[in-house]
Order: C-alpha cells, then sequence, then structure tokens
C-alpha cells in the first residue's frame, strides 16, 4: 500500500513512472479516480512487456499521439474509447472483444489476441494500417468499409479473403498462412506495392499479373508451377518463391529492377535466362535440379550485379561460368565438383562454401587458408582479403586437421558417387511414379548420415 501513497501524492508526469504504476496492477477500487496524468502532449507512450492487467488509469489520457500496451495481460480496453490516439498497438494480450475505441486512429495493431468478432472496426473509417493476425476471426466482410486502408496484414487467420477486392487502396497486404487456394481478389488491388502470401495453398497466382506496381512479393510455400504472372511485373524488386514446383524462370528476363531473387527448393533445371537478369544481387538456387551454369557474355563482369550466390544441392560440375562476376559469397555444397583450382579466379570472393562434393584430393587446397590469398589475384585486395574464410560446414575453424578432415568428407563422397555410378546403367530403382538412380540415393545417404 505504501508504493500506492506514493503515486496517489501528485500526479504521474513521465511515462516511465505511469509504467511502473501500471505493472503493479493495484486493485482499480484502490485507486479510482484518484489518480492524475500529466504527461506532455504529443508524447508516444510505451507501456509493452510490463505485466499489465488493467488500464482504468489511462481513460485519463489526453494529448498522445502513440499508445504502445502490446504484450501484456490486457483483457478490458474500455478505458480507451474516449481517448484520442493515432496509433494504438495491444498486439499479443488477452482481448476477446474490440470495442468503439475513438474515431481518430490510423494505425491499429490487435494481432495475438482471442478476438473473433471485429464487425466494430467498420466504424474505423480513418484507419490506413491494420493488423489482425493470429486471431480466431469469423469473418471480415466489415473491412470492405476501410476506403482509407493502406496496410493490411491478416495472417494466421483460416478466414475467407474474397472481402479483401473491396479495399483498392491497398499498397501493402500480408494474407501468410491462411490456408488460401484462391487469390483471385488481388486482381482489383492494382495499387499493392508488397504482397505476401507464403504457407497457402496456392496453385494459380496469375491474378497477380494486374498487380502492376508490385515492387515486392512473397509466395514462399505454395503449389505454385507458373510464375509467367510476373513478366508482367516491370516495377518488381523482391521475389521470393520458394518451396513450390517451379520450372520455368525465363519470365523474369526482362524484370530490370529485380535485384532479390530467391527460387531455392523448386524443379528448375534450366537457369540460361539468368544471363539476361543483369539487375539481381542476390540469388538463391539451392535444391533444384540444375546441372549446367550458363555462359555469361564476355564483358558481363562490369554489367552485372550479382554478389551472392547460393546454388547448393543441385548437380553442378562446374561452377567457373561465375568467375568473372564479383561474388562476394557462393554456396556450392552438395554439387559435383571435382576440383577448385577454377575458383582462382573469384578476385572478391568472401565466403565460399565448397562442402559435400566430389573433390578427389582435398588437401592440396589448403583448406584452411583463411586470408584467400590463393584465391585472390590482386596485391591490393589481400588486406581485405585476411577477413575472408571459407566455410566447410564448421562454425569456426581452429585447426587446420579439422577443416582437412571436413574437406576429406568430399574424398569419401567422391568414393562412394563411383561405386554407385558403376552400378547406375544396370540397377534403378522404382518407387511410386519416379525413378530415382543409386547415384541420387548415395547422395541421400550421405546427406543422412553426414559422410
Amino acid at each position: 500500500m505504501q508504493k500506492l501513497k506514493h503515486f496517489l501524492s501528485g500526479p504521474i508526469k513521465d511515462v516511465l513512472e505511469l509504467k511502473r504504476f501500471l505493472s503493479q496492477n493495484f486493485p482499480i477500487s484502490s485507486y479510482k479516480d484518484k489518480v492524475q496524468l500529466q504527461l506532455s502532449k504529443g508524447q508516444i507512450v510505451q507501456l509493452s512487456s510490463a505485466g499489465i492487467e488493467n488500464i482504468y488509469v489511462l481513460k485519463e489520457l489526453s494529448g498522445v499521439k502513440e499508445l504502445d500496451l502490446s504484450d501484456n495481460n490486457i483483457a478490458d480496453v474500455s478505458p480507451l474509447l474516449n481517448v484520442q490516439i493515432q496509433t494504438l498497438n495491444l498486439m499479443r494480450n488477452k482481448i476477446r472483444q474490440i470495442q468503439d475505441l475513438g474515431r481518430c486512429i490510423q494505425v491499429l495493431n490487435i494481432a495475438h489476441n482471442g478476438i473473433e468478432n471485429i464487425n466494430i472496426l467498420s466504424e474505423f473509417a480513418k484507419l490506413q494500417e491494420l493488423n489482425i493476425s493470429t486471431n480466431p476471426i469469423q469473418n471480415i466482410e466489415c473491412l470492405q468499409n476501410l476506403k482509407q486502408l493502406k496496410k493490411l496484414l491478416i495472417n494466421n487467420c483460416k478466414v475467407d479473403l474474397n472481402a479483401l477486392q473491396h479495399l483498392i487502396n491497398l499498397t501493402e497486404l500480408e494474407i501468410d498462412n491462411n490456408k488460401t487456394k484462391s487469390i483471385d481478389f488481388v486482381k482489383k488491388l492494382t495499387k499493392l506495392k508488397v504482397l505476401s502470401a507464403n504457407q497457402n495453398k496456392i496453385t494459380d497466382a496469375s491474378a497477380i499479373s494486374n498487380c502492376k506496381m508490385l515492387q515486392e512479393l512473397d509466395i514462399r510455400n505454395n503449389n505454385i508451377s507458373s510464375i509467367s504472372f510476373a513478366s508482367s511485373l516491370s516495377e518488381l524488386k523482391k521475389l521470393n518463391a520458394m518451396y513450390n514446383q517451379i520450372q520455368d524462370i525465363s519470365p523474369l528476363e526482362d524484370l530490370q529492377y529485380l535485384s532479390e531473387l530467391f527460387l531455392g527448393f523448386n524443379q528448375i533445371y534450366d537457369v540460361s535466362s539468368l544471363t539476361e537478369m543483369k539487375s539481381v544481387d542476390e540469388l538463391g538456387l539451392e535444391n533444384n535440379r540444375i546441372t549446367d551454369l550458363p555462359e555469361f557474355p564476355e564483358d558481363y563482369e562490369s554489367e552485372y550485379t550479382l554478389r551472392l550466390v547460393d546454388i547448393s544441392n543441385n548437380y553442378i560440375a562446374d561452377a567457373e561460368s561465375f568467375a568473372g562476376l564479383q561474388l562476394g559469397q557462393l554456396l556450392i555444397s552438395n554439387n559435383y565438383l571435382t576440383e577448385i583450382e577454377s575458383l582462382e579466379c573469384f578476385e572478391y570472393i568472401r565466403e565460399l562454401d565448397v562442402s559435400y562434393n566430389m573433390i578427389k584430393n582435398a588437401r592440396k587446397y589448403n583448406p584452411m587458408g583463411i586470408d584467400l590469398r590463393e584465391f585472390t589475384h590482386s596485391p591490393q585486395r589481400k588486406s581485405s582479403a585476411a577477413l575472408t574464410k571459407i566455410r566447410n560446414n564448421i562454425r569456426k575453424m581452429n585447426a587446420l586437421s579439422t577443416v582437412q578432415n571436413k574437406f576429406e568428407g568430399n574424398q569419401r563422397i567422391f568414393q562412394l558417387k563411383q561405386q554407385f555410378q558403376n552400378y547406375k546403367s544396370k540397377i534403378n530403382l522404382k518407387m511410386g511414379t519416379e525413378l530415382i538412380k543409386l547415384n541420387q540415393i548415395a547422395e541421400l545417404f550421405v546427406s543422412a548420415f553426414g559422410l
């Protein structure tokens, strides 16, 4: 009770003092209408992660622009009914019901609560940003009245999303993990610049072709086999389409602003289109069916911006095609490399992963050369080269013998693959409708047992 008397001795003027008061969770009856707030006008009131249960004292709040009550134990938000706030964060509380929190709110975050009914949101006419993710929401038709809404996050809700077609002013939309099969509703969302629809059940993404202003697209973890729609997205800068069934990447050839491209875990085997993608800076093509890398034009060194390439877990025997590029990172583990002498051409390389290949004599490459001077031709760059490293499935390399032993994994893999190669023409193992050759099974063994 002594603590309560301290707060009753004068008005609360400081946000930290207010946070200390609320974190005590005094019974409302013990201080009702006795605590005064005199916070400075226009303050951003940060009250997150304080174990707050009741916010009765906040009914006197005025002149506050932004209020953050995230990560608390609040169930009742009625004290905020008449509080004039522009930005309100109520994420991760115990709220079951949203009330009319004022017509001035422009940014509202009520994610990670237990809210089923959001009909009251139709009255929030000034809303520009809304996050209702991870709630057991039954219906979102009320959102179609929010004509000023520009950013909407509705992840992990498992709700019918067709009502979103009316939100024609949206520029950012996240609909991750909703088990959505169709995204035809995005046809009318022509102002979208950012769209995230990962972890759904989408098979046809052609509707996205209407979103010609799109700059960032995330469609990971779906069942998409064609990205032909992407040829219409002339403004696209970032594309993440990992974990799909994509085979053809030629629709991306003419996207002159595309800088980040992640297509790992697909069914891609032809990557000849890469020679046309001069603006790509980061490229992920791991876990595909690539056997050959394209031949880049002779003058490509100055034209291409590629800095990071991940082509691990493919069927590549030669990486020399990338030699003239100014690559800083090359991840090419679990392929069919037999030597890495050609990598001497990589003048700018800072991170190189060639583990689990078919390198016959790994010792001679002195893998402990952390300064990578053998891979650097220019004397002027030797000082910066001292910061480089060769990753070989080891976080830190403290001893040469340790690294050599890991590189010897290449020799063991080479021998194992050679054994199976001898039987390749004789035996095939039929599993379901696919024919898995024994040399591929060898790779599975190697991966599973860390050989």
